[in-house]
């Protein structure tokens, strides 16, 4: 059959409609596939060429505009160019060859008429070359008596530095503290029974310190132990009503345990109360509200100011969430206050409610208050209060004594609302914040709290130490204010000793935490131990861990 076929007339026909075929099949192709790759761009190149245009001629316009603007003249000491109206006069001053060293050819001028860069060109070229040209003698009319250094003025440099960048504060020299002095910006002042009191030493602020006079009522009580005869005293200061300290912003992490070692009737008791505390909030105050078990769920991921639309989410949120078992409360500070470390200039108060039951994660005192302890900011206080039983007291009360906050407790379900409405208004307004003290009496030791908590409108700050009889106490406070920091003079006369030896039992408790604190974290041995079980049994103060351990 095919050979028939190759035979036939008619195969050298049929053979050219093939060829001719695969031919127009192939440019079809060819044509097809630079449509598609070509094409599209070819038909883009008109306006591309258009936007290009208008570009060359924007640039054009900006060039024409800036070059007509009225530029001040600079000095000719710069080398820079002279304006003269509104016409440009680039002279440049003669620089001979001799003037540059070999090792350093001058640079191209650049083509800008008068900019920043060619005043600093022409001034590196000429710091370049020798103080004298060589040849030549020192003019001694043009010779200023100044400390200038060669290179370039830092009038020229003014426009792209800021002076005050260029200001750090020196370093504060260190010096030992005295034994009864608390670290500080108080340090190494001299003591004396009779005082005159000296200067403030500089603040690395650099701002003046306004003194404070009559806005605290202090009161001071004496204990003396007559089996030791050591003194204990108890300094109570509160702001008078009519002090004119103003109330600093603040912010509000309220934190609520939401795990199953808490009651319903509990939490709903705290869900209650926010939903009250919250839209009471003062003015310029930012609050979140974050429930935690094993994880932690975030009303917002931001601080908020109260808007009233936020009531239906608000109560849509304080519920107890699903598979809300166990409590991992160590990590749950650490990433709250990492999460939203607040400002520094503006007090943060981190409100946890919880009965301490640590079920899950590191639960031990020492693990549990470390793992925030150490990165806590001076702006952040950490205040507990206790919604469950039974409670774990000692880890509450510790995280608050390591964090300048206060414990809180409600003794029973009837009237809790109230309580914790009432602990939460008592720091609702501080006043000052990262107070520090200075103990200016002689021989007064052990003092505690160390690091002093802010002070507030409504509530009551006491200290606790001891002292030696004498004929005046003298304490002085450094605080920051809204309007910036202050400076607290406390003096009073030393009463006689009262019978009151609950001094003696809350100054030991103070004791027993700090020494808890160094046993705990790695600063103890076993005469820190020994330490703790006797002054807890001499007082009746509970131990915050187990000592038998």
């Amino acid at each position: 059959m095919i050979e028939k076929l190759q035979k036939s007339v008619w195969f050298p026909l049929l053979l050219s409609i093939v060829v001719h075929g695969v031919l127009l099949l192939t440019l079809l192709q060819v044509k097809v596939l630079g449509n598609i790759f070509f094409g599209r761009k070819t038909g883009n190149l008109p306006e591309l060429e258009r936007i290009e245009a208008q570009d060359k001629e924007r640039r054009e316009t900006f060039i024409d505009e800036t070059s007509a603007l009225d530029t001040p003249s600079l000095p000719p000491e710069f080398g820079g160019s002279r304006i003269s109206g509104l016409e440009w006069s680039d002279s440049e001053p003669s620089v001979e060859e001799s003037d540059i060293p070999p090792s350093k050819p001058a640079p191209e001028p650049l083509s800008s008429p008068l900019t920043d860069e060619r005043i600093l060109f022409n001034e590196e070229r000429k710091a370049m070359g020798p103080l004298l040209a060589p040849g030549k003698q020192q003019d001694e009319s043009k010779v200023t008596h100044v400390d200038e250094k060669p290179g370039i003025p830092l009038s020229v440099l003014r426009r792209k530095l800021d002076k005050e960048a260029l200001e750090t504060d020196a370093p504060e020299p260190e010096s030992p503290a005295p034994a009864h002095s608390l670290p500080g910006l108080f340090e190494g002042l001299p003591l004396a029974a009779r005082i005159s009191f000296p200067p403030l030493p500089p603040f690395r602020e650099q701002k003046t310190v306004a003194p404070l006079e009559g806005e605290l009522d202090v009161a001071l009580e004496l204990f003396e132990e007559p089996a030791t005869g050591e003194t204990f005293f108890r300094l109570t200061a509160r702001v008078r009503p009519e002090s004119e300290l103003r109330r600093l912003p603040k912010d509000n992490l309220f934190l609520v345990d939401a795990s199953n070692s808490v009651s319903d009737e509990e939490l709903r008791l705290v869900f209650r109360t926010l939903k009250q505390i919250i839209p009471s909030l003062p003015e310029g105050d930012r609050y979140n509200v974050i429930l935690f078990h094993m994880r932690e769920i975030n009303f917002s991921n931001r601080m908020l100011t109260w808007d009233e639309m936020d009531m239906n989410r608000l109560e849509n949120f304080l519920k107890r969430p699903d598979r809300a078992v166990l409590t991992n409360l160590s990590n749950t500070l650490r990433r709250t206050l990492k999460r939203f470390p607040g400002s520094p200039d503006r007090p943060m108060n981190v409100i946890v409610f919880s009965d301490g039951k640590v079920t899950a994660g590191k639960s031990s005192v020492a693990q549990v208050t470390s793992n925030y302890s150490n990165s806590l900011q001076p702006h952040q206080s950490v205040f507990t209060y206790n919604i469950g039983r039974p409670v774990e007291v000692g880890l509450l009360k510790m995280m608050t004594f390591l964090a300048r906050g206060y414990y809180g407790d409600a003794p029973r379900l009837d009237g809790g609302q109230s309580l914790l409405r009432s602990f939460a208004h008592r720091f609702n307004a501080p006043l000052l914040m990262n107070c520090e003290a200075q103990y200016l009496t002689p021989a007064v030791s052990e003092v505690y709290p160390r690091q002093l908590p802010n002070i507030y409108r409504d509530n009551t700050l006491r200290i606790y130490g001891k002292c030696e009889r004498g004929e005046e106490f003298v304490l002085r406070l450094k605080a920051r204010g809204l309007d910036g920091l202050r400076d607290i003079l406390v003096r009073t006369n030393l009463p006689e000793p009262q019978d009151k030896p609950e001094i003696a039992r809350e100054w030991a408790r103070g004791r027993i935490y700090q020494l808890s604190e160094k046993y705990l974290h790695g600063g103890g041995d076993e005469n820190v131990l020994d330490r703790i079980r006797t002054l807890s049994v001499r007082y009746g103060i509970d131990v915050p861990f187990d000592v038998s351990r």
